[in-house]
C-alpha cells in the first residue's frame, strides 16, 4: 500500500492548492518534506488523518471538534454571505488497484456575529480498475444503496482507523502504555492478517446466544421435567452471560473513552508545563492583587469614617496650646481681697443693689468697690474650677487627636505601600498574560483529568466484576450442559443436531489450534526483530527490548541479577521512550512485510496489511548519531516512508541514498505571512 499523492486546498496554513507526489519506487521509497518549526510540517501530517477519517490529532490548544480547518487568510476575506471550502485529496495504490479519496468541508460566516461555522462536510471516492479506467465519483452520503457508505468502508478496509497509530506515527507522543494489551493484540492480529480466523472463531462460539454452536444446542429437545428444568437454567445462564458481556463491552467503551480523555489532558499538561506554572502564578498574583485592592479600599473607608467622626478635633489641635495659655493667664490673676465663707455673688449683688449692709448701716462708694472686688474674687474661684475641668477635657482631646493622627498616618502609609505592591502585581499579571494562552484553563483541565482517572478506575473495576460473573456463569453452564446430555431424548433429530454440534466444536478447536500456531511464532519472530532493531537503531549494548505477554515492550539489562532473574529498566529517559516506540512500530511493520512476502512466494492469498509509514518530526529529540541509525532502518521496515522533518536533521539522517531527487520538498513561509507554501528542492 502506497500513497501516490496528496492535494490540499485552503487547508489550515496552506492557502490555495498545493500538491505533493510521493515516491512509489521499490528501492528509493522515501519522500522527505523539510522545514523549520511552526512553518507547517505538522499541518501536512494532519491533512492525511483528516482526509481519511475526518478528524485531526488534538493539538496544544484545539480539539478535533472545534478547530477551524479553513486557511485564516481565506477566512478573513469572507463576507456575511460568503462561503469557502477546504479539501484534501489522497491517491492510493494497492497492488493493481488505485483509489482517490476526497474530503471537503465548507465554511461560512454567519450574520450578525460573523463567526465562522462549518456548513457541511462531504466524502467521495473513485477507483481505477485493472483496465486503467477510473470509475465515477461515489458520494459517501449518497441515497443510492450501492454508493452510501462505500467510501468509508473502503477506507476501513485499506487503512483501519484502529491501526492509524502504526502508520501515522509521532515517536514522541505514541505510547503502548496508553493502549490495553487486548487492543495491542488485536492490532497485531489485524496487521498480520489473522483477524479473519479470530472472527471465524467468534462466530462459532462466543458469549452471545446467536453464535452457531449455541443456536444448535438450543434445538436439542427432551421431554422429561428434569430436562426442561435444566434447559430453563441453561437459558438463564446464557441470558446472564450475554447481559454481562454486553455490559462489559459498554464498560470497556467507557474505559477507552475516559482513557483517551486522560491521555489528551496529559498531553496538553505535559506539553505546557511552563504555561501551567505561569497560569498558576497568574492566579496567585491575581488573588494577591484583589487582596491589595481590598486593603486599600478598607483603609480609605476607615480614614473617611474617622474624619467624619473626629475630624474637627484634628483641625482644632493647632489652637489647643493657645487656648491653654489664655486659661493659664486667667487662672494666675490674683488680688488682695479675702473671700468670706458661704458668701455668694447673689448676696453681694443684693447688698450693692440695696446699698445697706447686713448690719443695717448704709454702704458707701468705697465699700461698694470692696464688695465688687469680693464679688470678682468669688467669680474667679468658680472660673478656675471650670478652667481646670476644661483643661482636662483639652488634654484628653490632645491625646485622642495624637492617637487619631497616628492612626490616620498609619492607614495612609498602608494605602501608599499597598498601592506600590498593587502596581507591581498588575505589572506582573500583564507580563504573564502576554506569555500565557488563556484558551485553556489548566486548573480545570487537571481537575477534569483527575475525575476521568477516577472514572477509568471505576470502569476497570466494573469490567473485572463482569468478567468474574461471566466466568462463574460459564462454569455453571458447562455443568448444566453435561447434565442436559444425560437427559436428552435419543431421537433421530437430536442425533443429527448433535453431529452438527460436534462438527462445529471440532472446527472451533481446529481454528483455535491454527490461531495458536500462527500467533505463537509471531511473538517469537516479532521479538527477534525487536531485539535486532533495538541494537541497530540505537547501538545499544547494555540493554535489550522484548515484548511480553502483556503485548507491551519492556527494556531489560543483558546482565542478570544476583538471583538469576532479569532486571527490567523502569525509569526510562525521554530518549529511551522514543527509542522503544520507534522499535515497536518498525518491528511490527517489518514483520508484516516479511509475512506478506512469504504469502506471495507461496502463491497464497495474503490478508497481511502492508502499510506506508508517515512520520511527523521523528528525529527532533535524537542525537545525530541515533538519527542516522534510526533513519537507516526505516526504508526497510515499510513499503513507503514519508517523513516530515527539520532541515537540520537531513544530513545526519543519511536518507539521501533512499530518496530520489524529485521527492524532496521544502515548506517555506515568510515571517510576516500566515500562509506557507510547498516547493520541490
Amino acid at each position: 500500500m502506497k500513497f501516490k499523492r496528496i492535494k490540499i486546498n485552503n487547508f489550515m496554513r496552506y492557502k490555495g492548492e498545493h500538491e505533493i507526489e510521493f515516491s512509489c519506487d521499490d528501492e528509493k521509497n522515501v519522500t522527505v518534506i523539510m522545514g523549520e518549526n511552526t512553518f507547517g510540517k505538522t499541518t501536512l501530517a494532519q491533512a492525511f488523518r483528516w482526509g481519511l477519517y475526518g478528524e485531526i490529532i488534538d493539538t496544544k490548544y484545539g480539539t478535533q471538534r472545534n478547530t477551524i480547518l479553513l486557511n485564516k487568510d481565506v477566512l478573513a476575506g469572507l463576507g456575511s454571505i460568503d462561503d469557502a471550502s477546504v479539501s484534501v485529496e489522497l491517491e492510493i495504490i494497492d497492488e493493481d488497484m488505485s483509489y482517490i479519496f476526497r474530503r471537503e468541508a465548507k465554511y461560512a460566516r454567519k450574520f450578525p456575529s460573523m463567526t465562522s461555522k462549518l456548513v457541511e462536510e462531504k466524502l467521495w471516492f473513485k477507483s481505477k480498475e485493472k483496465d486503467g479506467r477510473w470509475s465515477d465519483w461515489k458520494d459517501n452520503d449518497s441515497s443510492k444503496s450501492e454508493e452510501k457508505g462505500k467510501a468509508e468502508d473502503t477506507i476501513k478496509l485499506l487503512f483501519p482507523k484502529d491501526l492509524s497509530a502504526y502508520f501515522f506515527f509521532d515517536g514522541e507522543k505514541w505510547s503502548d502504555e496508553k493502549t490495553t494489551n487486548n487492543e495491542l493484540k488485536k492490532s497485531i492480529s489485524s496487521l498480520m492478517g489473522i483477524t479473519p480466523l479470530v472472527k471465524m472463531k467468534e462466530q462459532l462460539l462466543n458469549d452471545r446466544s446467536k453464535c452457531l454452536i449455541r443456536q444448535l444446542k438450543k434445538r436439542i429437545s427432551g421431554s422429561s421435567t428434569k430436562f426442561n428444568d435444566i434447559k430453563r437454567q441453561i437459558e438463564e445462564q446464557e441470558t446472564l452471560i450475554e447481559k454481562w458481556s454486553k455490559e462489559k463491552e459498554e464498560q470497556e467503551e467507557d474505559y477507552k473513552e475516559f482513557r483517551e480523555k486522560v491521555n489528551r489532558a496529559e498531553e496538553i499538561l505535559n506539553s505546557n508545563k511552563k504555561i501551567e506554572e505561569e497560569q498558576r502564578r497568574y492566579e496567585q498574583v491575581e488573588k494577591t492583587a484583589n487582596k491589595s485592592e481590598e486593603i486599600i479600599k478598607s483603609n480609605y473607608a476607615d480614614i473617611i469614617k474617622e474624619f467624619s467622626k473626629d475630624g474637627y478635633k484634628y483641625f482644632a489641635m493647632s489652637m489647643l496650646s493657645d487656648i491653654n495659655n489664655i486659661l493659664e493667664n486667667d487662672k494666675d490673676k490674683k488680688d488682695d481681697v479675702n473671700t468670706i465663707p458661704d458668701i455668694t455673688t447673689d448676696t453681694i449683688d443684693y447688698l450693692i443693689e440695696n446699698k445697706t449692709c447686713i448690719c443695717g448701716n448704709e454702704i458707701t462708694e468705697k465699700e461698694i468697690e470692696t464688695l465688687n472686688a469680693l464679688r470678682n474674687k468669688i467669680t474667679g474661684n468658680v472660673n478656675s474650677t471650670t478652667i481646670n475641668s476644661y483643661k482636662t477635657v483639652l488634654e484628653m482631646w490632645k491625646n485622642n487627636i495624637t492617637d487619631f493622627a497616628k492612626d490616620i498616618a498609619e492607614k495612609a502609609g498602608n494605602i501608599e505601600g499597598t498601592m506600590d505592591e498593587l502596581d507591581n502585581e498588575k505589572k506582573e499579571m500583564a507580563d504573564l498574560k502576554e506569555r500565557i494562552d488563556t484558551k485553556i484553563n489548566f486548573k480545570d483541565e487537571r481537575r477534569r483529568m483527575e475525575a476521568n482517572k477516577r472514572r477509568m478506575t471505576d470502569a476497570f473495576n466494573e469490567i473485572a466484576r463482569r468478567e468474574r460473573n461471566i466466568e462463574s456463569a460459564r462454569l455453571r453452564l458447562k455443568g448444566l450442559e453435561q447434565e442436559e446430555k444425560k437427559e436428552t431424548a435419543n431421537t433421530l433429530e437430536n442425533r443429527r443436531i448433535q453431529r452438527m454440534i460436534d462438527y462445529a466444536e471440532a472446527l472451533y478447536d481446529e481454528v483455535t489450534d491454527i490461531l495458536k500456531k500462527r500467533e505463537e511464532p509471531l511473538i517469537g519472530e516479532l521479538n527477534a526483530i525487536i531485539k535486532q532493531k533495538f541494537e541497530e537503531m540505537f547501538n545499544e549494548k547494555e540493554k535489550y527490548a522484548q515484548m511480553e505477554d502483556d503485548y507491551k515492550l519492556h527494556l531489560y539489562y543483558h546482565k542478570l541479577g544476583n538471583d538469576g532473574m532479569k532486571i527490567e529498566e523502569f525509569n526510562l529517559s525521554e530518549g529511551e521512550i522514543i527509542a522503544r516506540n520507534f522499535v515497536f512500530i518498525v518491528s511490527i511493520l517489518e514483520l508484516a512485510q516479511k509475512k506478506k512476502k512469504e504469502d506471495n512466494e507461496t502463491l497464497k492469498q495474503s490478508d497481511v496489511l502492508n502499510l506506508p509509514l508517515v512520520l511527523d518530526g521523528p528525529f527532533s529529540k535524537l542525537s545525530d548519531k541515533n538519527i542516522g541509525l534510526v533513519a537507516g532502518v526505516l526504508p526497510e521496515a515499510a513499503e513507503q516512508v514519508i517523513i516530515f522533518m527539520l532541515d537540520k536533521d537531513w544530513t545526519a539522517s543519511g536518507l539521501e541514498k533512499y530518496t530520489l531527487p524529485d521527492y524532496k520538498y521544502e515548506v517555506e513561509k515568510e515571517p510576516e505571512e500566515n500562509s506557507a507554501r510547498i516547493v520541490r528542492k
